[in-house]
């Protein structure tokens, strides 16, 4: 069955470029009607819609199941410009086979479909088509960088001006990391750090996170409540984390002689959300639930444990049965003016 992330995906890009397909139709008036008898075009006919829609239908399906599955294609890191090259390399392939495929069944004739590509017209296509590809990857470059959805609420405006939400947020840091750096040495620490922090993705696309922040060898990861509560989609994503890790434990141990351990703490309510910053602007999350989650998770070595959480998200959390959350005491954060109840959470 396919799963959510991979159908967006393929929406997504069904919906790029049926609207492209139509754009360029539009401005060539007529000139996709693949009859290669452009001089007689007269004007936009029902016949060119429809093959621009038929032609996004099918470049959508295609290049959407590549982006999807691409890392099949990427076992390994790669730059940008690597990736950018690569990438519109084999749309242009795909195309080909598109534009093959769909002058081929216009004309039931497969020499057609080779013959379009040599004419003046099939290489402005291609020409245009670069140049929609190139878009197309720079809007998912920048949803990539700031995060599934930030890009829409950005272009929305819709923290433009601060508004209140109720959020979930959960701070992860990797235990003993000055111990680890000074072992292994700045550079390769740095590399540790990219290859842990890989393995979030399936366990974020899973439980409906959401990366706010980077910070050193921390990341904070946040929810809307009703998202992190609903299936405890916030307690299952930090141990899908460790269980990724620990996929790739001899990976570690091989390459960096140590294998990394993380710890955990998670708090929830009311926070203010804005649009800040002029030269570099990002959305910030500002609000005591921040400052709660954060010295949660520096108790973690005090008490033993890989997750704390507060009493705020314990009370919001309902049925626990997948997991074992034990009360630890009331405790003075550092900044709280009252106590604070404390619960340890792991696996059953």
């Amino acid at each position: 069955m396919i799963d959510s992330r991979v159908f967006k995906n393929i929406l997504f890009s069904i919906l790029y470029w049926i609207s492209v397909s139509i754009f360029f139709v539009i401005t060539r008036y007529g000139a996709l009607r693949f009859d290669l008898d452009l001089e007689n075009n007269a004007g936009i006919l029902p016949d060119d819609i429809f093959s621009s829609v038929f032609f996004g239908l099918l470049a959508g399906i295609f290049l959407g199941l590549y982006e999807s599955y691409e890392s099949v294609i990427y076992k390994e890191r790669r730059s940008f410009s690597f990736v950018l090259v690569t990438k519109t390399l084999i749309y242009v392939f795909i195309f080909w086979v598109v534009t093959f495929i769909q002058v081929t069944v216009e004309n039931n004739s497969l020499s057609s479909g080779v013959a379009f590509i040599l004419t003046p017209d099939g290489i402005i296509s291609l020409l245009n088509f670069a140049v929609y590809s190139l878009l197309f990857h720079l809007v998912r470059l920048m949803n990539r960088s700031m995060g599934p959805g930030i890009l829409t609420e950005y272009l929305m405006g819709k923290y433009f001006i601060p508004r209140e939400e109720d959020r979930i947020f959960l701070f992860i840091d990797l235990k003993s990391s000055t111990t680890i750096a000074e072992k292994i040495g700045h550079k390769t620490y740095s590399s540790l750090l990219q290859d842990c922090f890989e393995n979030l993705t399936k366990p974020i696309i899973k439980h409906k996170g959401q990366v706010y922040q980077y910070v050193g060898d921390e990341v904070v990861i946040t929810w809307k409540t009703n998202e992190g509560i609903k299936e405890l989609n916030c307690l299952g994503f930090f141990f899908s984390f460790l269980e990724e890790l620990e996929k790739k434990r001899r990976y570690f141990m091989d390459k960096y002689q140590v294998f990394p351990e993380f710890k955990a703490g998670m708090s929830s309510g009311m926070v203010t959300v804005a649009e800040v910053g002029e030269l570099k602007s990002e959305i910030s999350f500002h609000g005591d639930v921040l400052n709660t989650a954060s010295r949660l998770q520096g108790l973690c070595n005090d008490h033993g444990k890989k997750m704390l959480i507060s009493e705020f998200l314990y009370e919001e959390l309902g049925n626990t049965d997948l997991f074992d959350i034990q009360f630890i005491g009331d405790l003075q954060l550092k900044g709280k003016e009252r106590k604070v109840k404390i619960y340890w959470v792991d696996q059953r």
